[in-house]
């Protein structure tokens, strides 16, 4: 696949993974709280396409990608994990809804197989090195059904998803080896610098964390 159409599928499915978003704000958010937060996140869009196609994340000047990692980072600590609200609002959220949206990942893994095809990321970073991250994708449609049919327990879907920020958690911590030459691959990591595939980091890897950590939320009694 050409890199030129790789992009355009990828925005393509960056889009329409904002307007899931988007729709889950407007659906289970009231008032002033949903004006807020799509605010923030229409923002956090702009900043992170920006960053990309200004080529700042693909640049040798520190601190590249750390100005889309730390605001990530705090975010999630200071907001998703510590903040009451986040359980309300994720309990509004049917939880085979949550589960079943991390079926996007898969998509995503298609497009790490590309850009290593395209020379842009390493082997390591795709579903034929060390990234078996497709394996959540792949697997939620069916946990979503096995759970809303009630087939399976909290507890089960809770070993699921602590499995899936782990699988998570070991895809982001090579990229971000791999794109700092910390870790030395046959291919260089620059694909995750390049727009639009700065979403990579910028958008779709926090989305399956946060879809995560919302879930569990949802789940803890």
């Amino acid at each position: 696949m050409s890199i030129e159409l790789l992009s355009n599928l990828f925005l393509l499915l960056s889009g329409l993974m904002a307007i899931v978003v988007i729709g889950m704000f407007s659906r289970y958010l009231e008032g002033r709280t949903r004006i807020t937060l799509i605010a923030i996140f229409v923002a956090w869009l702009l900043y992170a396409g920006t960053l990309g196609y200004k080529g700042i994340i693909a640049s040798r000047v520190p601190p590249r990608p750390a100005l889309l990692l730390i605001p990530v980072v705090l975010f999630m600590a200071i907001f998703l994990v510590r903040h009451p609200g986040v359980r309300e609002f994720a309990s509004k959220i049917p939880a085979g809804l949550l589960i079943g949206l991390q079926g996007f990942r898969v998509f995503v893994e298609i497009t790490l197989h590309e850009l290593y095809q395209n020379q842009l990321v390493p082997r390591m970073l795709t579903f034929e090195g060390a990234n078996f991250d497709i394996l959540v994708g792949l697997s939620a449609p069916l946990i979503a059904w096995l759970y809303t049919s009630r087939r399976i327990n909290d507890s089960v879907v809770r070993i699921w998803s602590i499995a899936g920020i782990a699988l998570l958690a070991n895809v982001i911590i090579r990229s971000l080896l791999t794109f700092g030459g910390i870790l030395k691959t046959e291919t260089p990591n620059v694909g995750i610098g390049i727009f639009p595939f700065t979403f990579l980091p910028g958008f779709l890897a926090p989305l399956a964390m946060y879809l995560h950590i919302m879930l569990l939320r949802s789940l803890r009694r």
